[in-house]
């Protein structure tokens, strides 16, 4: 028989193929998908010079089970108070841009109230966010509900933790009775789900109040959506990036001091990038995802973007724990405030090498990682050089691709696909998702357990791992394998954007890794300056 690679594929055969497993392809969308399939073909072929013992199981990253109907009690911060105290804010500024904790210890002072910072923030966005396109809904009337039952709370001396009072945003892919989950695809523009996100439930357990619904790009791919494509206001003529395109943008441009984001494949790390903040994403299975947009079930993460690392830490402290809504949802210790450090010494980092040697050849950010690399060293920290093992990164793609499209088979059964604003996105792979075998997925499901082990060995031999933010293979190897990631400035390149870089984790060991970036923000100002002309 001759090698699959060998038999040519016709667009009539694909089409045909197409209705027997369920679903219209016109003989123009079979066309398109002949280079898809025979990248199929490659990878696959990728998979099998493998050498695989037979002993070596798919990786299974998640917990099958029944959910409980019971939601889990949401977890409170315990009452904060501020370790000094600050000046009152001298003008609207200085509150647009201040950290959480910073707000927290005005509020508490009594120079500003939640009401004040509610009323500053809806103000900011709805005049300023016709330029970025990061807003889709404004939820005035809630936060407004929120920010009174805060300062009474205050008042009374019921104190819920550093977020109480603090207004914050929420991915549009996160439910909010009351109001439209869009999933920025226009399909959606209007409708109203009635369950609450177990994130959202989380903080407004702890105080916060939700100002808006901020854009994501359609169906979690980009930074376009149906309101237009997000910016980042580093740069207008520059798309934020995606797909936590909004929550990243509103940050950068002072709407809100903290959003949310999710991450299936660099969905906050690229944006938190662009747009000079910082973003967490934590270890897969730390947060819930009740109540989110399903994409690739064993893979999805929830974070938050945030002006820096000790913020993201006291959001993660409220976001985190199991609920048997979510089965892939875990309860892990996450010890929260740690000591902060500003002397690194003991600590090895390892970076890298051909990535960062690579950048620094070929990008515009390559000098400013060198530069924080040398950061890193001057606090104390011993740099170690390391490198993945040969081993195959796109055949990976199968898993994102095949729980994609399953999660979005109804719409191509239904024709919907012929109603995303922007066709060349998702609806292809979709398509091509339909003949993706069985054999490839759990093929590819194996190769993540041997990236799972590679990881994890080179972690036991470092604290942390240094890497560019994007465009390297292991933004994508360590999505798989669902290590903590934190994503943070480290300057500006030429063009007058941010350069970024992440810090890599052990599983579970977010709260190490964040004092690692907030000794690196203590040290430096990136994560402190304005984008030009936002006030």
């Amino acid at each position: 028989m001759a090698a699959a690679e060998s038999i040519p594929l016709s667009a009539r055969e694909v089409a045909r193929l197409a209705r027997a497993l369920g679903f219209d392809l016109s003989v123009p969308q079979a066309q398109a998908l002949l280079d898809g399939l025979a990248e199929y073909r490659a990878w696959l072929a990728a998979l099998d010079a493998q050498d695989w013992p037979p002993d070596l199981p798919p990786a299974r990253l998640d917990r099958p089970a029944y959910p409980r109907p019971r939601a889990p009690r949401p977890r409170r911060l315990p009452p904060w108070q501020p370790v000094t105290r600050l000046a009152p804010p001298t003008d609207d500024l200085e509150v647009a841009f201040a950290p959480v904790t910073h707000l927290a210890t005005w509020l508490r002072q009594g120079d500003l109230t939640p009401q004040d910072l509610a009323a500053r923030s809806l103000a900011r966005m709805e005049r300023l966010d016709p330029r970025l396109h990061a807003v889709v809904t404004l939820t005035a009337e809630r936060a407004e509900r929120q920010a009174r039952a805060a300062h009474a709370a205050l008042q009374r001396g019921r104190d819920r933790g550093v977020l109480h009072g603090i207004p914050w945003g929420a991915k549009d892919l996160l439910a909010v009775p009351g109001y439209p989950t869009t999933w920025g695809t226009p399909r959606y523009r209007d409708r109203v789900l009635p369950v609450r996100a177990a994130a959202v439930e989380r903080l407004d357990a702890a105080g916060g109040v939700l100002v808006a619904k901020l854009a994501l790009g359609e169906l979690a791919w980009g930074d376009r959506w149906f309101g237009g494509q997000t910016r980042t206001p580093w740069d207008l003529e520059v798309g934020a990036s995606g797909s936590s395109a909004g929550s990243a943008a509103a940050v950068a441009a002072g709407f809100v001091p903290y959003a949310l984001g999710s991450e299936t494949w660099g969905s906050i790390v690229s944006p938190a990038h662009r747009n000079g903040v910082t973003g967490l994403r934590p270890t897969l299975g730390r947060v819930s995802r009740y109540g989110a947009m399903p994409l690739a079930w064993s893979q999805d993460k929830i974070g938050p973007l945030c002006r820096t690392a000790w913020d993201c830490g006291w959001v993660l402290a409220a976001l985190h724990g199991a609920d048997p809504r979510d089965p892939a949802s875990v309860e892990r210790p996450f010890a929260w405030p740690p000591r902060p450090r500003r002397d690194l010494t003991g600590v090895r980092l390892g970076y890298i090498a051909p990535e960062v040697e690579a950048a620094h050849t070929d990008s515009a950010e390559g000098p400013h990682l060198q530069a924080a690399l040398e950061v890193f060293r001057a606090l104390g920290a011993r740099l170690v050089p390391l490198r993945w093992p040969d081993l195959p990164t796109e055949p990976l793609r199968f898993v994102l691709e095949a729980e994609v499209g399953a999660a979005f088979r109804l719409w191509l059964r239904q024709g919907w696909d012929a109603t995303v604003a922007n066709p060349d996105t998702w609806p292809p792979l979709w398509r091509r998702a339909q003949f993706l075998p069985a054999v490839a997925y759990v093929q590819a499901q194996r190769l993540r357990t041997r990236w799972l082990q590679a990881v994890d060995a080179r972690l036991a031999s470092v604290d942390a791992i240094f890497a560019p933010a994007v465009g390297v293979p292991t933004l994508l190897i360590t999505n798989l394998t669902g290590h903590p990631a934190v994503a943070f400035p480290v300057g500006r390149r030429e063009d007058g954007l941010p350069a970024g870089a992440t810090l890599i984790g052990r599983r579970f060991d977010e709260a190490r890794l964040l004092t690692f970036v907030d000794a690196f923000q203590a040290a430096t100002d990136f994560h402190r300056q304005r984008p030009p002309g936002w006030a």
